[in-house]
């Protein structure tokens, strides 16, 4: 009799966490599933800066959940690389004038703050399958605007700011919990040499730490 008042005992212990582990993963809401804020650490080359064909970026970021599935971005930077300058070439030749634009090329650095508001579409269903979303990791939608200043310059103290602004779609995978690589790319607007506007394409690849 002891025996089985025991077993007894046992086996209701037992379907007791058993049903407390099923309305544990039950009561769980898809819904209020979300992205993360975090801050941390960039560096990577991109390909559009105030006159650069390509550059390398060191710099701070600051993501700020906004919604399930939308953040801000802030931060900074300094960028490194090869500049192209314009300048305009005046001589003369057989008594007459003439002049010709002239290209100089230079390695030079400069500064850029941006803000980012983004859209990481795939988040939720990438939950609801068991994929992988550490760090937010999946594709997203961005709208960066970003203004870059030449006031670093080696062989110019002419401060000249660039603003861009450009739509872009992008990947993020994270490798752990504070390590990830993303890409973007898309196609803006620069207004650098005012009032002319641009269009100029947007690529960049980041390699980031975060503090999280």
């Amino acid at each position: 009799m002891k025996k089985m008042l025991i077993s007894s005992l046992l086996l209701l212990s037992f379907f007791s966490l058993s049903a407390q582990k099923e309305v544990f993963f039950t009561t769980i809401d898809k819904d209020s599933v979300s992205i993360s804020s975090m801050q941390g650490i960039f560096i990577g080359p991109a390909a559009f800066h105030s006159g650069f064909g390509v550059s390398f970026d060191v710099g701070y970021f600051n993501e700020k959940r906004m919604t399930n599935s939308t953040s801000l971005i802030l931060g900074g930077n300094i960028y490194l690389g090869k500049y192209i300058k314009s300048i305009l070439y005046s001589g003369y030749s057989n008594s007459n004038s003439f002049s010709r634009p002239i290209h100089e090329y230079g390695f030079g650095m400069g500064l850029t703050a941006f803000a980012e508001p983004r859209w990481y579409f795939t988040f939720k269903n990438r939950y609801e399958k068991g994929r992988n979303v550490k760090l937010n990791t999946g594709c997203f939608l961005g709208l960066p605007l970003e203004l870059n200043t030449n006031t670093l310059f080696a062989d110019s103290t002419k401060l000249k700011l660039n603003l861009f602004l450009s739509p872009i779609i992008g990947y993020r995978f994270a490798f752990s919990n504070h390590f990830f690589m993303e890409t973007s790319a898309g196609l803006g607007i620069s207004l650098f040499h005012l009032p002319e506007i641009q269009l100029n394409s947007y690529f960049r690849i980041k390699a980031a730490y975060t503090f999280k």
